[in-house]
């Protein structure tokens, strides 16, 4: 929980800084884009994470990656930053809070569907249309895939959730036998 507090105020700061800057996109990009090198690169990772290597040692990694990427003096304080206070575990965090607040800048709705099994691209852009069409807004769809759920569907958009899983039909159902509804 401290992780996640700790990312959202930097992802906060981050978000301030670029939006002073006209950099949010960039920003945004760049940090995904780092994320992801960290994860493909398990060397680069583990030099990151690990609390016993230097700092010096991590900031010249992270200037190294930041010469070659070309990446901006705003992303670049940032990593530079957590690498200081050893702090790389909460990027992952970060990148989704700015991520999420990029969205709701940017007035994009972040749907989020949880069935059984994947849904097809086909009916992930139905569903797109769909709500775009219906919300009056743009909307983003991420499909999560939950194997322990009996079938049916749970559609989260924002803080709002409804839940159309068959265990909860069968939850529903089971009060209306007892009367309890």
């Amino acid at each position: 929980m401290a992780n996640r507090a700790a990312a959202m105020r930097y992802a906060r700061a981050l978000f301030e800084v670029a939006e002073q800057e006209n950099q949010l996109e960039t920003v945004g990009r760049e940090v995904s884009e780092f994320t992801a090198l960290m994860t493909e690169y398990s060397v680069v990772e583990k030099i990151l994470l690990n609390p016993a290597i230097p700092v010096a040692k991590k900031i010249g990694v992270v200037q190294a990656i930041a010469a070659r990427e070309t990446i901006s003096k705003i992303t670049t304080r940032l990593l530079n930053l957590l690498a200081e206070r050893n702090r790389f575990g909460i990027l992952l965090e970060i990148n989704k809070e700015y991520t999420e607040r990029l969205l709701v800048r940017q007035g994009v709705l972040r749907t989020r569907i949880t069935t059984v099994s994947p849904l097809s691209d086909e009916r992930i852009n139905e569903i797109v249309v769909t709500l775009s069409r219906t919300l009056g807004k743009e909307v983003t769809v991420d499909n999560v895939v939950n194997s322990s759920m009996l079938g049916g569907v749970v559609t989260q958009i924002g803080s709002m959730v409804w839940d159309g899983s068959v265990s909860q039909h069968l939850t529903r159902l089971r009060k209306r036998f007892l009367g309890e509804i």
